[in-house]
């Protein structure tokens, strides 16, 4: 445990130095971790737009979850298959080529993993028989393993592909018990110490939901949902199958519909509405010309965007990060920046719980 020094900065990084060559192998000095205000950092690409939002981030942990046989896989696929092949699904569609997906699975037999990468090579229109490292699409299956080696071989799949995208079907298969928080901790640490360095990696997995609940299972739900940058719930309903996305940024509105048809994968009609609102750009639209309290700004942002109220938390710090709303001195309310008569004093940041 770090205690205070009368060494000042120096003697702490001495110190955390001291600790990282106890046998964590990580140089902990804390100039590695400083934040560099002085150059921009660009916002993430996004892999995939679903109705013209944005969706799998470079850089990013993404979460499909659901029920049981609620479409989970299914979903993958599809997303997928218009990674890897040259058309789109329904209102899915690519942001630019990748050359490799890494396809993990840790829980279905051999005849259901072929059976599931032949439905994605036919929507992706590679050729039958194609081995799988010929069609930039590793796929491993690791039923048989304990959680301990499951890791050390998408370790290894990892470093010997190289891949840009990264399907685990399903992260509960890599440790014993969900509801252990060191565990589950453990497995969270562990994917985004798979992203660091290596900032174009997207990583994708799946997770059940409690029964009867929306919420991911146990403690790994709980550390995976506030690591995300998306989650997908899967449902099924007469046949079709439905997800509705949440997000850091874009939300969809409406659902993203498909069904299975002889076989194969097929998108239902307009499966998500036309008028999607991008929630970063229409934010100036939620604060009226007099200014608003906070609690009134995000509320209305909800109502023009139908997003979270974490999504419009979120927008909301980061306009206010951006400068694009302030407070001005002895005004309690935000107004854009735009709109307010300069003033001597810097706007406090925002930060509402």
């Amino acid at each position: 445990m770090l205690t205070g020094s009368t060494g000042g900065e120096n003697a702490l990084n001495a110190q955390m130095a001291d600790i990282a060559a106890d046998g964590s192998g990580v140089d902990l000095s804390l100039d590695n971790f400083l934040v560099d205000m002085t150059s921009e950092v660009v916002r993430p690409d996004y892999r995939l737009t679903i109705g013209g939002v944005g969706v799998l981030p470079k850089g990013g942990i993404c979460v499909v979850t659901g029920a049981a046989k609620q479409g989970k896989t299914q979903f993958l696929t599809a997303m997928g298959a218009v990674l890897m092949g040259g058309r789109d699904f329904g209102s899915m569609s690519k942001k630019g080529a990748i050359r490799k997906l890494l396809w993990v699975d840790t829980e279905q037999s051999l005849f259901e993993i072929q059976n599931n990468m032949n439905r994605l090579y036919r929507l992706a229109n590679i050729p039958p028989r194609t081995h799988c490292f010929l069609a930039g699409i590793p796929c491993y299956s690791l039923r048989p393993l304990i959680p301990e080696d499951r890791l050390k071989v998408i370790n290894a799949a990892i470093e010997r592909h190289e891949p840009e995208v990264i399907v685990i079907d399903g992260v509960r298969d890599l440790l014993n018990d969900f509801n252990d928080p060191n565990e589950s901790n453990a497995i969270a640490t562990w994917l985004l110490q798979l992203l660091d360095g290596r900032p174009d990696l997207t990583i994708v997995t799946v997770l059940h939901t409690n029964p009867g609940s929306d919420k991911m299972r146990g403690h790994l739900g709980t550390e995976l949902m506030n690591k995300c940058s998306d989650r997908f719930t899967c449902t099924k309903s007469n046949g079709s199958f439905s997800v509705t996305h949440t997000s850091r940024q874009m939300e969809m509105q409406g659902a993203f519909t498909f069904r299975i048809e002889n076989g194969d994968l097929t998108p239902v009609g307009a499966d998500i509405a036309a008028d999607i609102v991008d929630p970063v750009t229409s934010f100036e639209q939620a604060v009226p010309d007099g200014g608003a309290f906070w609690g009134e700004i995000v509320a209305n942002y909800r109502k023009i965007t139908k997003c979270s109220q974490n999504t419009a938390k979120a927008v909301f710090r980061e306009k206010s990060a951006e400068g694009v709303i302030m407070q001005p001195p002895g005004d309690k309310k935000w107004h854009l920046t735009k709109n307010v008569p300069v003033y001597g004093k810097l706007a406090r940041m925002a930060d509402p719980d």
